[in-house]
């Protein structure tokens, strides 16, 4: 509402607003309507997937979107995110936003698995963007954010397996997952007893681990489990298959067990199928 009652000109006009937050809810409807096009609680609703029977598993995609926008607001806790619930705020978003202690009990279901499926939403996100205009049509996209080399130190002296300016310790992340090498030199091998797991959604993006690994020098093993070139190894393990041997159901855990110790690569649709019996 503008109000002109005292001098004309730009100094004598005066703005109030009957909704303290329509500046801040002016610039939630632009991430709003971005989301909606990027199909954002769409991917959320199809790719996290908790338990069905745990507390707050329902509504997934509406329940990211309610942190999203929380996140937006500059929400910094679960109590935080009551702001959505604020004003006019909660018809600009549909109507129906989570209460933060809806959100909370959300959260708690996660594992570290299901943060992996948040990972596949982002890219399918990312995908959507590149083809909406952030890059060429078609063409390919890869953005990976959490895995990288970090700092590289030289020994300052000689070492039983080598000599001073060597490569000594290399902290890098893979997945998230802070790690330091530490060259030993040919003594010591690479086994079993370190390994980097891959918590994946589907069949298709079981596939693309194993294969990447496999198909460049790697080496399949059992239950999941597989070795790159280096001979480092990886547990490429469907989340499907971890809710599976873990059912409350002994008897059906128990059977995708079995199942699971008869695979090299994990066939998703059998272990659903052991599972069920």
């Amino acid at each position: 509402m503008v109000q002109d009652d005292g001098p004309v000109g730009l100094d004598g006009v005066r703005v109030k607003f009957d909704d303290e937050r329509v500046v801040s809810d002016a610039g939630l409807m632009l991430l709003a309507a971005l989301a909606a096009r990027l199909q954002i609680e769409e991917s959320a609703q199809r790719f996290v997937r908790l338990r069905p029977k745990r507390p707050g598993a329902g509504s997934a995609g509406r329940k990211v979107m309610s942190l999203i926008f929380a996140m937006a607001l500059g929400s910094d806790s679960i109590d935080d995110c009551d702001v959505l619930r604020s004003g006019r705020t909660r018809r600009l978003l549909g109507g129906w936003v989570a209460a933060p202690s809806t959100l909370g009990t959300f959260l708690r279901a996660f594992t570290f698995g299901h943060v992996r499926q948040l990972d596949r939403v982002l890219a399918e996100t990312l995908t959507r963007a590149w083809q909406a205009g952030a890059g060429p049509g078609e063409g390919r996209l890869v953005i990976d954010v959490d895995s990288f080399v970090g700092e590289v130190h030289r020994a300052p002296g000689d070492f039983p397996s080598g000599k001073r300016g060597d490569v000594l310790t290399v902290e890098f992340t893979v997945m998230g997952v802070p790690c330091l090498g530490l060259n030993g030199g040919p003594a010591f091998k690479h086994n079993e007893a370190f390994s980097f797991q891959v918590a994946t959604t589907d069949q298709a993006e079981t596939d693309r681990y194993w294969n990447a690994i496999v198909s460049n020098g790697g080496q399949e093993s059992a239950c999941g489990w597989c070795k790159d070139r280096w001979g480092l190894s990886w547990q490429i393990t469907p989340i499907v298959l971890t809710e599976a041997i873990s059912d409350p159901d002994p008897a059906a855990a128990k059977r995708a067990f079995d199942a699971m110790m008869q695979m090299q690569k994990i066939d998703i649709a059998a272990i659903e199928a052991a599972r069920r019996g």
